[in-house]
């Protein structure tokens, strides 16, 4: 008599956060399996085991190689530790200002935007490098004005300006970030007159100022794009140092806006977190490195279908920038002197020499221009009784369709 086939449920997965499911049945089988129960298997494969495979106990041509693991690890160790080495993610205590739930919970299928679409209102963050060990950083968020909840913002694309050309790297000239930026600036605005479609040019100046002169004097002029079309320079007329330049230049937009990390890094802090804790800044879900997404469209007779998106070598190099902005993001933590009367915000003691926060930098600038957008919204508006305070405290499911 045949016999019947036992049912059997097969988990497989690289480790995730452990406050997911996942974790929980992993942590909960094991615990079984230990206790000598044979209806339980777990097994940590790490890459150890596919860097060097054995067929019949004889060594066999590696699954993965090496390189690519260590490209991983000096690119986001935080991620390539989960999908390499098994090693769970786990929050950093009450001192860390975003828990890794609260990213999870404002991802959502997005593709990198790199240039304007479907009408959309852009406003770009630049943090340029002033030393080798730095990053210059250029990351755009995309605004949304829902009508039951008012302004929100989509981070839809974040590039680091080095240079290919070079073995190791290294950042770019400032001439070549001033042209990248400008031509980045020309793409979030499409064809539209200069500049409708940026509501703001953030570019921090330094703590010491120096981005101001390298930078700021620099953007001041007309300039020629590579077809030959003239566009309006940039001046921040309220920043002090350029009081008066509006009678200079007279053509220059006023969209630049400088942000002092001595007097602002705090409250915009305060204000990204604000933000996060109201689920109005949203990112895309993390890159599995499979060269596509898998996206939701419907189709001619309005069904929903799943569908891969192919994604170009830009939109891969965007998603990788996002997921390092995350662990960034997730890396910060909030100190206090002994009679908690100052507080600061910066990287984990454990983690402050092993990675930057430059990314996080723009995103608490995007952050300051969002909530400055929602007070003024806020404040400039009658009231409406018709609407539900918690209306407020929910992203519609607006943010969650694709795009493109």
């Amino acid at each position: 008599m045949r016999k019947k086939t036992p049912t059997q449920l097969i988990y497989a997965s690289s480790a995730s956060d452990v406050d997911k499911i996942f974790y929980r049945k992993y942590r909960d089988f094991a615990k079984q399996m230990f206790l000598g129960d044979r209806n339980y298997f777990c097994a940590d494969i790490p890459c150890d085991i596919p860097l060097k495979p054995l067929i019949d106990g004889k060594p066999a041509p590696p699954l993965l190689q090496q390189s690519k693991v260590d490209s991983a690890m000096r690119a986001n160790r935080s991620k390539a530790e989960r999908e390499y080495y098994n090693r769970f993610q786990k929050d950093g205590g009450e001192s860390q200002i975003i828990k890794w739930g609260q990213i999870r919970r404002n991802e959502t299928i997005l593709i990198p935007e790199l240039y304007h679409i479907d009408g959309g209102k852009y406003v770009i963050a630049f943090d340029p490098a002033r030393s080798s060990g730095d990053n210059s950083i250029v990351t755009a968020m995309k605004l949304i004005e829902d009508e039951n909840i008012g302004w929100y913002g989509e981070i839809i694309n974040c590039t680091n300006l080095i240079d290919i050309g070079t073995k190791k790297g290294y950042k770019m000239s400032t001439p070549d970030q001033i042209k990248f930026l400008k031509e980045t600036i020309l793409n979030y605005n499409g064809k539209a007159p200069d500049y409708e479609n940026i509501m703001a040019l953030l570019l921090d100046p330094g703590s010491g100022g120096g981005g101001v002169t390298a930078y700021g004097d620099n953007l001041l002029e007309d300039w020629k794009d590579k077809k030959g079309i003239i566009h309006k320079g940039f001046l921040d007329q309220d920043y002090d140092l350029y009081e008066g330049y509006k009678n200079k230049y007279p053509n220059a937009s006023n969209i630049l806006k400088f942000l002092s990390p001595n007097k602002l890094r705090t409250q915009m802090v305060d204000e990204f977190i604000e933000l996060m804790g109201l689920d109005l800044i949203k990112f895309p879900k993390e890159y599995d490195g499979k060269g596509y997404i898998t996206i939701s469209e419907v189709d001619i007779k309005g069904e929903s279908k799943l569908k891969n998106k192919n994604l170009t070598i830009e939109e891969e190099v965007s998603l990788i920038n996002l997921d390092i902005l995350k662990t960034e993001i997730t890396s910060i933590h909030k100190f206090e002197n002994a009679e908690g009367t100052s507080k600061s915000y910066k990287l984990s003691k454990e983690k402050e020499n092993k990675m930057g926060d430059d990314r996080f930098y723009t995103i608490i600038m995007l952050s300051h221009f969002l909530y400055d957008l929602r007070r003024k919204h806020i404040t400039g508006k009658k009231k409406n009784t018709n609407i539900s305070p918690s209306s407020y405290f929910a992203i519609a499911n607006k943010s969650s369709r694709a795009r493109r």
